[in-house]
């Protein structure tokens, strides 16, 4: 949900780890920690099951890095679960898979973030997405997974209105549905899709909370499935 509180730079955002490999979870638990200004990482578990035990806990958690290859219940089933429970929450995957049907169904889920592990070149770009998804609402994928996210869209969408493979959204004007088939089709971010429009951030930041209210989603990865008719 799009609150105040979730706009405010100043506050920590509070992230949590769910990851079966001690080395890998204390890595990132203490890179968080000494690199993520304005971020705290208290909270790690080693599979979903030790996490849904501690709900009490992880409802005070802003974002959770979620492994997919866990043992017992997996990250993506994890996942689902983790958001029937704590709606304001926000889930990045990190995880080795990269096979579109594993990334499409951690997305369909709930999930708002999805990095390769092997492919994290610059472990700031990890810190930048927990701040894209935690503070602006936004999405976080490496550049290869939102190529593959958009190829998916346009593969498996179903289409009502042709507006270049997306549905066209009469309560949004022709600039904010133009933004829209930008975000679903090609993946693109907002400075992006300002640079393409000739138009500020700012801008298409307020276009996108138009879009999320007409579509009735958080952010813009349910923005896209929607925009492709993916319920």
């Amino acid at each position: 949900s799009l609150n105040s509180d979730k706009m405010t730079q100043s506050r920590i955002i509070d992230v949590a780890i769910i990851e079966d490999k001690a080395d890998i979870r204390e890595k990132w638990r203490k890179f968080i920690n000494n690199n993520g200004t304005g971020m705290s990482c208290t909270l790690t578990y080693s599979s979903v099951e030790s996490a849904v035990r501690n709900l009490a806990a992880l409802k005070h958690a802003d974002v959770i890095l979620m492994d997919i290859g866990l043992p017992g219940v997996s990250g993506i089933e994890g996942t689902r679960i983790l958001k029937d429970e704590l709606i304001d929450v926000d889930i990045i995957i990190l995880t080795v898979e990269q096979d579109d049907e594993t990334i499409f169904e951690a997305l369909k889920n709930g999930a708002v973030g999805y990095f390769v592990k092997q492919y994290i070149t610059n472990d700031d770009d990890l810190l930048t997405g927990i701040r894209e998804v935690s503070l602006l609402n936004g999405s976080a994928m490496s550049a290869n997974i939102a190529r593959k996210v958009c190829n998916f869209f346009k593969k498996y969408g179903t289409v009502n209105t042709v507006n270049n493979g997306i549905t066209y959204f009469k309560e949004l004007t022709p600039s904010q549905n133009r933004a829209l088939d930008l975000l679903a089709n090609e993946g693109y971010s907002n400075k992006q899709i300002a640079d393409v429009m000739s138009l500020s951030v700012e801008t298409v930041r307020a276009y996108c909370k138009q879009i999320y209210k007409v579509l009735n989603v958080e952010n813009r990865v349910q923005a896209a499935l929607r925009a492709h008719g993916i319920k």
